[in-house]
């Protein structure tokens, strides 16, 4: 590993993306960003993520737990950089819009950025209508409870700042990117949104829609009942 502190980390969460971290990791602008530290962070892939991850040069980490929000912990905690983008490993956001994205935080002064889905452009394909409307109905929600504006919670590409992590990562459960999201506000970090092209994704997804929306709602219910004591 190199001695020289990397100024950011790149950190992607993986689970059987042979396709997706393939395009992702040749996509990373890696000059424009100052050589940034790159962690795939992988979830117990058996076809060839983690082969082709070491063959474009990324450091890639084994979970020790299996989750979402779980690989996001263990990369962050794993990043030596100043700043963390977390970048989803299934082609569906665009490594080289992470420069606006830093720009963006860097002008605005912020804790963190979002990569919005509704503010940028969505590819044909890249939503589905279920999905499309669980989102907007769940930020609906999630703005009235948090008492902000903000246009996508549920974003896989966003980035913040490593002090920032320091404070919140003991409150980030799953969701987690609602999580993170909610618990910045709580330590009243400055949060901001870039616009970003959303993508179809490249191989076969993993989630259930069904059972992700449950689980948000569960959190958003959880989280109204504790804001109302």
């Amino acid at each position: 590993m190199s001695k020289v502190k990397p100024k950011i980390s790149i950190v992607i969460p993986t689970l059987n993306e042979e396709t997706g971290i393939r395009e992702v990791l040749q996509s990373i602008p890696y000059r424009e960003l100052g050589q940034p530290e790159v962690l795939v962070v992988d979830g117990g892939s058996v076809d060839g993520t983690i082969e082709v991850a070491k063959a474009l040069g990324a450091t890639v980490i084994p979970q020790s737990k299996k989750g979402y929000g779980q690989a996001i912990l263990e990369g962050a905690r794993h990043a030596r950089g100043d700043i963390i983008v977390l970048i989803d490993g299934d082609g569906v956001y665009d490594p080289r819009e992470i420069p606006k994205m830093l720009d963006f935080m860097k002008s605005q002064n912020a804790d963190m950025v979002i990569g919005s889905r509704y503010l940028g452009v969505r590819e044909p394909g890249a939503f589905s209508s279920i999905r499309d409307f669980g989102n907007r109905l769940f930020t609906l929600m999630i703005d009235f409870l948090l008492n902000i504006e903000i246009t996508d919670f549920f974003s896989g590409f966003t980035a913040l700042r490593k002090e920032l992590f320091g404070k919140i990562e003991g409150t980030i459960i799953e969701p987690a990117q609602y999580s993170i999201i909610a618990s910045t506000c709580r330590s009243n970090g400055k949060i901001v949104e870039a616009p970003i092209t959303f993508y179809p994704r490249l191989g076969k997804s993993k989630m259930s829609t069904m059972r992700s929306g449950f689980r948000i709602l569960s959190r958003i219910l959880k989280d109204s009942v504790v804001r109302l004591k």
